[in-house]
């Protein structure tokens, strides 16, 4: 009944002082939690302790802010025939990521443990079957009750009996470590330390017919603590492991766990993306390799089952950040008609730590006096308006993180200008060179103007029956590059001259008539369809495979191939001497 001192602040402040004590003096990361179980909201009216509403709103307000900054959890219960508001209880859970409950009996009550034992710890409550009544010697109804201990690592296993009815007696068997135990007027309860020797029988006695519930909880001191970085770094893989620390379980028990749990791994990525990730036992723990593929808040949320143990949504946030680009270009960039355009792959110059891939623009004031093109990576600087530009490039990862470059100076200027000195020196060398070609053409010239009018003298040598009665097919096989030309055919069968100079057969090319010395090169009609070959050039000419040696005659018949290469090497003429009809 109501009694006018339910002090929920007074209690809460006396948990909040053992949790903050035992804080100071333990090593290992635990998990506190507070349950408060209160059939009332909270009345001072009739209290003698001299403290009074306000002071007790205080404590609450204390306690759950302390509880909030700590993650600690404050579940609330509204227990039996609730007499008060449920806003105060609700609010309290709230606060702390807590949660509120209501239980009019004791076996609700219990329904409220498992809830909360299954949702926050490593344990699990496992219902345990009761045997069959029998009547024992002092003539009451008996219940005999097996608890599972044997071959299960535990630190403490705490059974449970509830009945509906008073229980009237209840005694243990066990051959093992020390058993502390309470019964009440509807249950029995006990706690063993340590398990893993012998299971234990617990006979209960009672009315005929009474019905028994029974529970078994195992407690391991194991604390699983999922090991996350701070922070991801976006397309880097890193790994995760689920670490087990203890205080009491030796290292030796920690290969067992592999059997007993079953780690599941839930990962949501910033856009609410759900994906699970196995946890792989490896090196005597569960882990596994990740890699984010964004940038913000991704959530794990760790849950472990098992027959015997279980734990529910232990969450953990971790930010993944995106690293921006870096590197370094060239200060100075200089370029002329001369030189032509100068092109850099800017991605030997900058890089990014997530492997982003990077765009890139030119950044300056008067970009519009700059030939400056960024495609694709690569930039382009081709010659344009002269002078100087500074601007910078600017470098953007596909997650918006950039960076720039040092001022860059981008100078286009004038060949006249640039090479002043090697001009005025290459006129002068042109020119004397000039002059002394000039004079040597003008020597060679008078040199093959002579052997040509010699060789139009011996025209009335000739024998006045012979005649051209061929055709020569010219072909280049060699030219300077941007230079084209088609084959030639040259009719010799129509012409009457006896005596044939190649600078007549190439009066319309006098570039090429020039190289290949022309008229230093004649043909002559032989008898029987033959043409004798004669020239004073320095030109190398091949008759098929044979050197045709200066100002020596040789005869050519239908089907030989005369190969002519200039003195210079840039032309390379062939000559097929074929009758007219092929």
């Amino acid at each position: 009944p109501r009694s006018g001192s339910t002090d929920i602040g007074l209690a809460l402040s006396e948990a909040s002082n053992l949790i903050q004590k035992d804080i100071e003096k333990s090593k290992l990361n635990k998990n506190y939690h507070i349950i408060l179980i209160s059939d009332g909201e909270p009345d001072l009216t009739y209290s003698k302790t001299g403290r009074t509403l306000s002071d007790c709103y205080d404590d609450m307000d204390q306690v759950s802010e302390y509880c909030s900054e700590n993650n600690i959890l404050i579940d609330t219960v509204a227990f039996g025939d609730y007499d008060g508001d449920y806003d105060c209880l609700e609010a309290l859970a709230a606060n702390t990521n807590g949660k509120s409950y209501e239980a009019k009996t004791a076996k609700k009550l219990v329904n409220v443990f498992q809830d909360i034992i299954k949702r926050e710890t490593l344990s699990k409550i496992i219902p345990v079957n009761t045997n069959a009544s029998f009547q024992s010697e002092n003539g009451s109804n008996s219940t005999e009750i097996t608890f599972p201990m044997k071959d299960i690592p535990c630190d403490e296993a705490n059974l449970l009996i509830v009945s509906s009815e008073p229980i009237k007696s209840a005694s243990i068997s066990y051959l093992g470590e020390q058993v502390s135990y309470y019964q009440a007027k509807n249950y029995f309860t006990c706690k063993v330390k340590k398990g893993g020797k012998n299971d234990i029988k617990v006979t209960v006695s009672g009315n005929s017919g009474q019905d028994y519930t029974a529970y078994a909880m195992y407690y391991s001191d194991w604390n699983f603590k999922l090991n996350v970085p701070k922070t991801f770094e976006k397309n880097k893989e890193t790994q995760i492991k689920l670490i087990a620390e203890t205080k009491n379980t030796s290292k030796g028990d920690q290969a067992q766990y592999e059997d007993l749990i079953t780690p599941k791994l839930t990962v949501t990525t910033p856009e609410d993306a759900k994906t699970e990730v196995k946890l792989v036992w490896k090196d005597g723990t569960f882990q596994t390799n990740f890699t984010p593929k964004m940038t913000g808040t991704y959530k794990f949320t760790l849950s472990i089952d098992g027959d015997i143990y279980r734990l529910a949504n232990q969450k953990i946030n971790v930010k993944s950040i995106n690293s921006p680009p870096e590197g370094e270009f060239e200060s100075r960039i200089k370029i002329n008609r001369w030189i032509g355009e100068k092109t850099f792959d800017l991605n030997e110059y900058f890089t990014d730590a997530n492997n982003d891939p990077l765009t890139y623009e030119f950044v300056s004031k008067d970009a519009d006096r700059l030939n400056v093109e960024i495609k694709d990576g690569t930039l382009t600087f081709r010659p344009g308006k002269m002078g100087t530009v500074t601007g910078v490039i600017r470098v953007t990862d596909s997650d918006g993180g950039e960076c720039e470059s040092q001022p860059i100076e981008f100078y286009c200027g004038s060949i006249l200008i640039d090479y002043a000195g090697i001009w005025l020196g290459l006129i002068a060398v042109i020119l004397m060179l000039a002059i002394y070609l000039g004079w040597i053409h003008h020597k060679n010239s008078i040199a093959i103007r002579v052997e040509y009018e010699k060789e139009q003298q011996k025209i009335n040598e000739v024998e006045p029956e012979s005649s051209f009665t061929g055709k020569l097919n010219a072909y280049f096989t060699k030219l300077p590059d941007g230079m084209e030309v088609d084959p030639i055919e040259i009719p010799l069968y129509k012409m009457k001259d006896k005596v044939i100079c190649f600078r007549d057969l190439f009066d319309d090319m006098p570039e090429i008539a020039e190289a290949i010395a022309a008229e230093g090169i004649f043909i002559k009609a032989g008898k029987e369809r033959t043409i004798t070959l004669y020239h004073t050039t320095k030109n190398v000419i091949l008759i098929g495979s044979t050197l045709a040696c200066r100002k020596l005659k040789y005869s050519i018949e239908y089907g030989n191939k005369i190969y002519l290469t200039s003195q210079d090497g840039a032309y390379e003429l062939e000559l097929h001497y074929l009758s007219q009809r092929s």
